[in-house]
C-alpha cells in the first residue's frame, strides 16, 4: 500500500503505475489523434463519421473495441472523470495526470457537441 495514496508516493514494495499508464480513454479514441497521444498503436480512424450525412462527426470514443460509439455511456464516462477530477484533484495534479484529464474531458465534450447536428437532432 502507498505511504501517501494523495501524492502517488509508494513504498519500495509497491510502485504507482502512475504517470506512465495512458488513460484507457485515450485508447478509445476516435477520429484524427493529437500528437500528445500516448497510446502509440492506436491511429486515426474515422475520420469520415457522418459524412454520408454532411456532418462532421469525427471524434469520441468506442464502446468496447468495436468501433462503435454511443453517445449515452460516453456522457457517463465523462461525467465520471470530471467528478473525479474535481473530487481529488490535488491527487491528479501530484502525478502529473490533470491535464490529461482535462484533455480528456475535452476530446469527448468536442465530440458531443458535434453530435447537436439540427436543432432537436442528437445522433449518438
Amino acid at each position: 500500500m502507498p505511504s501517501n495514496p494523495t501524492t502517488g508516493t509508494a513504498t519500495a514494495s509497491c510502485r504507482l503505475p502512475y504517470p506512465s499508464l495512458p488513460s484507457l480513454d485515450e485508447a478509445q479514441r476516435s477520429g484524427s489523434l493529437p500528437s500528445t497521444q500516448r497510446v502509440k498503436w492506436r491511429s486515426d480512424s474515422a475520420q469520415s463519421d457522418g459524412s454520408d450525412n454532411d456532418v462532421d462527426l469525427e471524434g469520441g470514443w468506442y464502446d468496447a473495441g468495436d468501433y462503435v460509439k454511443f453517445g449515452f455511456p460516453m456522457a457517463s464516462s465523462a461525467t465520471l472523470i470530471a467528478w473525479g477530477l474535481i473530487e481529488f484533484d490535488s491527487g491528479y495534479k501530484n502525478v502529473g495526470q490533470f491535464e490529461y484529464g482535462l484533455d480528456c474531458l475535452k476530446w469527448v465534450a468536442d465530440y458531443l457537441v458535434k453530435c447537436h447536428t439540427v436543432r432537436r437532432i442528437l445522433a449518438g
